[in-house]
C-alpha cells in the first residue's frame, strides 16, 4: 500500500491507475494527512475509487492485501454512489402523471 497526498494525486489520474494495475498496490489519497480516498484493484484488474469511511472496518479486520482488494471490489464505487444519488434526485423531481394533468394541488 502506498500513500499519496492530494497534491501528488493531481498528476494525471491515469498514471495512478496504471500504477495500481501494474503493482496491485492500494493507493490511499490523503487530504491534510487524513485518508480521503483509496484506489484499489480487484480481481479482473479494473481500478475503482471508494470512500475511506467504507474501508475503516475492512482495514482493521483484513491484513492480507489481496483479500482487502477483493473486499474493496465488493464495495460500491464513488461513481456508483453519485449515480444513485443523482437518480434519487431525478426521481423525486419528476411530477406524477396526475400532477402533470393538474389533478393534485
Amino acid at each position: 500500500m502506498i500513500t499519496v497526498s492530494v497534491t501528488e494525486a493531481r498528476r494525471p489520474a491515469a498514471r495512478l491507475l496504471e500504477h495500481v494495475v501494474a503493482t496491485g498496490e492500494l493507493v490511499v489519497i490523503t487530504y491534510r494527512n487524513r485518508p480521503a480516498a483509496v484506489i484499489a484493484v480487484y480481481p479482473w484488474y479494473a481500478a475503482r475509487t471508494v470512500r475511506v469511511a467504507q474501508l475503516r472496518e475492512l482495514v482493521e479486520t483484513i491484513t492480507d492485501p489481496s483479500q482487502l482488494a477483493n473486499a474493496i471490489g465488493a464495495l460500491p464505487a464513488i461513481e456508483e454512489l453519485e449515480a444513485q444519488i443523482q437518480g434519487s434526485f431525478v426521481d423525486a423531481e419528476e411530477p406524477s402523471a396526475e400532477d402533470a394533468r393538474g389533478g393534485r394541488s
